[in-house]
């Protein structure tokens, strides 16, 4: 005669869901010693990163509002050059393209730009042109950084991965500058 299992119904409340037996208890399999408990787990924040003039850059993912291919950017009489490279139509709204390597004093030689992140601050709306997309990185609160005196006003922290070192910019305080013409 087969075994029907554990009887989950005779030691619970007419009133309470039954409780089912875990998987792993039940197959007697171990758990993975990559696993972490539950109370190890550390916090973790999301971040959009990006390459600019040869610099890892990141965005918390509230603030993109889309990725888009490069499109020309119609320079402003009197206000280009600095941090604002001009404008560009994307999708039927004029917005600000920010030159983030003006922004934080770094060399742009490397080239023409292929794509744009288009951020959303409020009710603002901007532009940047990026070298690529790293993708979506997910990092532990204890890899995040605080910025040095000497970093851009415009970093809120830094964290590395593998390979890189990840600014992440305070787009609360970018899109203020801009809309105060600071930059």
């Amino acid at each position: 005669m087969n075994n029907p299992g554990p009887n989950i119904e005779s030691s619970r409340d007419p009133g309470q869901k039954p409780v089912l037996p875990d998987a792993r208890t039940v197959l007697n399999v171990p758990s993975s010693p990559r696993q972490k408990a539950p109370a190890e787990t550390e916090k973790t924040e999301s971040f959009f990163v990006f390459k600019c003039a040869g610099h890892f850059f990141a965005l918390k993912p509230a603030w993109v509002g889309e990725v888009t291919p490069s499109v020309f950017v119609h320079r402003i009489p009197h206000r280009s050059g600095n941090a604002i490279e001009g404008i560009s139509n994307i999708n039927g709204d004029l917005v600000p393209v920010v030159s983030v390597a003006n922004a934080f004093k770094l060399d742009s030689s490397s080239g023409k730009s292929s794509m744009m992140v288009l951020c959303h601050v409020g009710g603002e709306k901007f532009a940047f042109e990026t070298d690529s997309i790293e993708g979506m990185f997910s990092v532990g609160a204890s890899r995040i950084k605080e910025v040095s005196e000497g970093d851009s006003p415009f970093i809120a922290n830094k964290f590395d991965t593998d390979n890189m070192q990840v600014w992440v910019i305070d787009v609360d305080l970018l899109a203020g500058a801009i809309a105060r013409r600071a930059i």
